[in-house]
């Protein structure tokens, strides 16, 4: 039987788009990529915590609403971790199914084709509309795209015209349509062995919001005509997906966030229903009204000119409002399951704060990583004289486990296993990058780091008869995904673990295929052969994903401890000394931080740049040549890692021992103190 939701891209090709799928949406190729997505989540995360979702319909339609940080790993998870296994659609662009194999590969797993040209809401939803009349999930993301920011990206007002414009469609203000909020949280999304949060907020039915948008008189009477024409029948262009609508980004305080007053950027005005500026671009006009700024009360807000409104044939007052306060709903809904840090010098010292409390990777309680984190931004943004100190250090922390391309968990290790060799001479100081002799003093002794990377190095050797076979399979598999990365997505945090996992999925697909291929040639390709390969390939994966984190965490150790090892040597011998605050390059790691996120990209480019603020214009770019600096050799900032996080390690001491700070929240979820 042809496939009843398969996209359409027209009259002309409707029969051919129809032959691709069959069943009720969902081809072969649906569970192919669903178990790729699997296995890339679980190699390249630690855990995947799930929250909620006991209310997620076992069938009939709903619309899943997730914030959008990762790409595909959002989607791999989403996939993966949807409760009661429900397969799920998602919109791709109609630029996607120009080429076959990649059009049936997109029909086949599932996804909905949109064309973001067409200006019929009808048109531009008819593929989600059958799904949803077959009772099929839908999987979209509100803010639009992907993004990196440290807080809730504004919100599109897509899904709220999917669902109240399929009630025009039904002709009915009782669609059984179900809206679940979700999000999806990283402790650090670009980072391997890094967790995830999988959270889902209550559920709740369109149908609250169908009856005010049928009301209006213009919708009324599309849905009155429309009951003549057969929507099975009528031909359309390509289905559409929402353009983007711009919204205003606005402040608002309430008790939604963990602080009085909540910074909450959504794509619609949440408050007052009755302020200036709530007009909608539609999807149906997404050329309409430009939007301007306005100064209202001292807030900044976006407002749409009344001259203008107008323009937008199918957005009267209406079917606006009704879009307006559903989006609202969703926004708000998805609000309560971020973090929500005002600022990115803020959003580093969460991560950091988290990685000093919890010193271990995997010892972070997953459940509570949204509120723990919330808790944590308001303590860093109060006005005392120890949050500022704390705030600023472990920004500084995080600057200098860039320039040493290190983590805190390693940083954590080196510090139980060397103890501490000096003390800061003023708490006045903590707030800085150290000193080059600062971060000398801090190294360990030279017997200290000889005992540690041997330490280390007999780690691996005795481990070595089962670890070299693992690492024949899947050494080639990290080492592209990260070449990869680096080359294609180093610029863009969201895509670097999309990169990394799915290219190395790929590369251990073939070494498993060859595995396999060699222990059935050893067995003369008889039928028992190709089984005990398979079986030889499953217990390699399972094997690689119990050793792995211990695994990782040793090399990661391993090598840490090579780079200390050089650093005390270069600076016995004067060959190499260390790096601090009179080094400008160092001094950038921490700059870069105030304005962007952390990632490796952000810093090499800004030392290929010759500073902050470089133009590119022919003589700006003349400039930037001769004023380019070399990244400082890792084991040279080695001492300053150390002594920066020691520094932030004693200044988020003194603010945790503040009364308010004791008072706060974030003393429900801090693990006992170690005596």
């Amino acid at each position: 039987m042809a496939n009843a939701l398969a996209p359409r891209t027209g009259a002309s090709d409707g029969a051919d788009a129809a032959k691709e799928i069959k069943g009720a949406g969902f081809g072969p190729m649906y569970n192919v990529m669903r178990f790729i997505g699997e296995r890339s989540a679980a190699h390249f995360f630690r855990r995947v915590e799930v929250i909620g979702g006991h209310d997620v319909p076992k069938d009939g339609p709903f619309i899943l609403c997730c914030t959008h940080f990762s790409t595909i790993m959002d989607v791999a998870i989403i996939s993966a971790e949807l409760p009661h296994r429900r397969p799920i659609h998602y919109w791709a662009k109609r630029g996607l199914y120009k080429r076959q194999p990649f059009r049936w590969i997109l029909h086949s797993s599932g996804n909905i084709q949109v064309d973001r040209q067409t200006k019929n809401n009808q048109d531009l939803f008819a593929g989600t509309f059958k799904a949803m009349e077959a009772g099929e999930a839908i999987g979209l993301f509100p803010e639009g795209g992907s993004y990196t920011e440290h807080r809730l990206h504004s919100m599109k007002a897509g899904a709220a015209w999917a669902a109240l414009e399929y009630a025009k469609h039904m002709g009915s203000d009782k669609t059984k349509v179900t809206i679940v909020p979700a999000s999806i949280n990283y402790t650090d999304k670009s980072r391997f062995r890094s967790d995830a949060v999988f959270q889902f907020g209550p559920a709740f039915s369109v149908d609250e919001y169908t009856q005010e948008f049928l009301s209006d008189a213009q919708v009324a009477t599309e849905v009155a005509a429309r009951k003549d024409f057969p929507f099975d029948v009528q031909p359309r262009d390509p289905l559409a997906s929402v353009p983007h609508t711009p919204g205003p980004s606005i402040i608002v305080s309430g008790d939604n966030g963990p602080h009085p007053e909540t910074r909450m950027r959504l794509g619609l005005d949440i408050g007052d229903q009755s302020r200036n500026g709530s007009a909608l671009q539609t999807p149906l006009d997404p050329n309409g009204p430009t939007l301007d700024r306005a100064e209202t009360n001292g807030v900044s807000l976006l407002q749409t000119p009344s001259s203008t409104v107008s323009k937008a044939p199918s957005s009267s007052s209406g079917a606006r409002s009704a879009v307006k306060k559903l989006t609202d709903r969703i926004g708000a809904e998805i609000y309560k399951l971020t973090i929500d840090a005002p600022d990115w010098a803020t959003w580093h010292g969460i991560k950091m704060a988290r990685e000093l409390i919890w010193t271990r990777g995997g010892s972070l309680p997953l459940r509570d990583l949204v509120p723990i984190s919330n808790a944590i931004v308001t303590i860093l943004n109060l006005d005392t004289p120890e949050s500022r100190k704390a705030k600023e250090a472990l920004v500084t922390l995080q600057a200098m486990v860039i320039a040493s391309s290190t983590d805190v968990y390693t940083l954590n290790a080196l510090e139980k296993a060397f103890g501490r060799r000096s003390s800061p001479r003023s708490t006045s100081i903590l707030a800085l990058i150290p000193t080059g002799q600062d971060a000398a003093q801090a190294l360990p002794s030279l017997k200290l780091s000889l005992l540690y990377f041997g330490e280390q190095l007999l780690w691996l050797l005795v481990r070595l008869p089962y670890v070299l076979p693992l690492a024949l399979v899947y050494v080639p598999a990290y080492a592209v995904g990260w070449g990869l990365s680096l080359r294609y997505a180093s610029h863009e945090e969201e895509s670097m673990a999309s990169a990394k996992s799915l290219c190395a999925f790929v590369i251990a697909a073939l070494t498993h295929g060859l595995v396999i291929f060699v222990v059935a040639a050893l067995m003369l390709f008889t039928p028992p052969g190709w089984l005990l390969g398979l079986g030889v390939s499953y217990a390699i994966e399972k094997l690689h994903v119990w050793l792995l984190n211990e695994s990782y965490d040793r090399i990661k150790k391993l090598v840490a401890s090579i780079r200390v090892l050089l650093a005390v040597i270069g600076v016995r011998s004067g060959v190499m000394p260390q790096r601090g605050s009179e080094d400008e390059a160092v001094r950038l790691a921490r700059e870069i931080l105030y304005d962007r996120p952390a990632i490796q990209w952000s810093y090499i480019k800004t030392l290929r740049m010759g500073g902050l603020g470089a133009g590119d214009s022919a003589g700006e770019k003349e400039e930037r040549q001769t004023k380019a600096m070399e990244r400082p050799p890792i084991a040279s900032v080695m001492g300053a890692a150390i002594e920066s996080r020691k520094r932030a390690q004693i200044a988020l001491a003194e603010l945790l021992a503040t009364d308010q700070v004791r008072a706060s929240t974030l003393s429900n979820y801090l693990p006992p103190v170690r005596k």
